[in-house]
């Protein structure tokens, strides 16, 4: 029997609420990383991956004369959920006072703030600790270097003004997303608080907790791959993405391509070029059948991968 393959939406419904799962699902819709990869729950905050590192030793023999017997190569990995606080509060005037109602004004401040945490797992995805230390360690930690075989240099210089374009093979065993304490996310009830001003001063707030722990399985680096120094003197081409697939190595060949939307312009104006109509091409949807996918989780302000 196959193993299910389940999505974040998919393991947050069983241990939360229908009111919040639905705000969640609006949300993800914005973040096709979050919406695509794979996610599997966890009952505590870690647990350990076993990775296969190199393959058995097998082979043809002829007859009475043996053969050297090698193991596989293992390595056991641990994953740590990070705690993500989406916690709010809000003086209770301005609440009260709000044109459109005080309970349309508090569920707004739910639903951002939803919106808010999805969007920094998104962040997170890519660039891990170097868009939050305290977070979980994201792709880029994986391809930071020219010298990883999934990576490829689009050959761009300019300082800061770079961005990427990632590939990734999601599943189970592959890249996923963890989600501790089995995916609950705690959404306590929206209530009064008092608080103090910076002279020390008290006034009421009306506040909600909202918190849960996520972290990312990378199984195996040949799950990811990315071309960087993408500059606006080296854009996007066909030619980049097809070296990008070409890197991965067979049985871990990308689900999807992740880009930023100014990376997907360089890539429809390198295909308007060959446009047999002489008109301009859409905008790119796929490449050699693998999905492409439009995320602003993606910057274009880049350092240089060297």
């Amino acid at each position: 029997m196959a193993i299910q393959r389940w999505t974040t939406s998919e393991v947050l419904a069983f241990r939360n609420t229908e009111a919040l799962i639905g705000l969640i699902r609006e949300t993800l819709a914005k973040y096709p990383e979050i919406n695509n990869f794979a996610a599997v729950p966890i009952p505590q905050t870690t647990y350990k991956t076993l990775v296969q590192t190199a393959l058995p030793s097998v082979g043809f023999r002829a007859d009475n004369v043996g053969r050297e017997v090698q193991k596989p190569s293992w390595e056991v990995r641990s994953v740590e959920c990070k705690f993500l606080d989406a916690s709010w509060n809000y003086d209770q005037k301005v609440s009260n006072e709000f044109a459109w109602g005080r309970e349309f004004f508090l569920s707004e401040q739910t639903r951002a703030h939803l919106d808010s945490a999805m969007r920094k797992i998104a962040v997170q995805t890519w660039y891990g600790i170097a868009a939050d230390a305290t977070g979980f360690i994201g792709i880029m930690s994986y391809l930071n270097s020219l010298t990883v075989p999934t990576v490829i240099n689009a050959g761009g210089t300019t300082a800061n003004s770079a961005t990427s374009v990632f590939a990734v093979s999601t599943g189970i065993q592959k890249v996923a997303y963890a989600w501790g304490q089995l995916g609950r996310i705690d959404d306590g009830p929206i209530v009064e608080v008092e608080k103090t001003d910076e002279d020390g001063k008290s006034y009421w707030t009306y506040a909600q907790k909202i918190h849960g722990h996520i972290g990312l399985q990378v199984g195996t680096p040949k799950c990811v791959g990315r071309i960087c120094n993408i500059t606006d003197t080296k854009p996007l081409d066909d030619k980049l993405m097809a070296s990008l697939l070409n890197s991965f190595e067979t049985g871990f060949e990308p689900d999807a391509f992740y880009m930023s939307r100014k990376a997907r312009t360089m890539l429809q104006q390198s295909r308007t070029t060959y446009s047999p109509t002489g008109q301009p091409a859409p905008f790119p949807e796929e490449a050699w059948g693998i999905p492409i996918f439009i995320t602003d989780a993606i910057n274009n302000t880049e350092a240089i991968v060297t």
